[in-house]
């Protein structure tokens, strides 16, 4: 206040969005082992659970966008092998 004059201020604040995808969103392996460099694009902590015996993560955790590794043994079953 100043000389009997009233100022009000208003202030406002966006609220915080979690989001959470990967890249890219989905792969077709062959049959043979292998590797694949993934991206998790985030701004809040994330887990990779549970990882099939016949995948590894270079890293299973982490908080905001991150870039790692998904690897894969040889599929000797008959049968497709599918993680989600």
């Amino acid at each position: 206040t100043g000389g009997g004059l009233v100022r009000i201020l208003h202030v406002s604040q966006a609220a915080f969005v979690p989001s959470l995808s990967i890249v890219p969103t989905s792969l077709a392996l062959n049959s043979t082992s292998g590797t694949s460099m993934l991206t998790i694009v985030s701004n809040v902590s994330w887990q990779i659970q549970p990882v099939p015996a016949w995948l590894s993560v270079s890293t299973s955790a982490g908080t905001n966008s991150q870039l790692f590794s998904l690897n894969w043994e040889n599929n000797t079953t008959p049968g497709e092998r599918v993680a989600t």
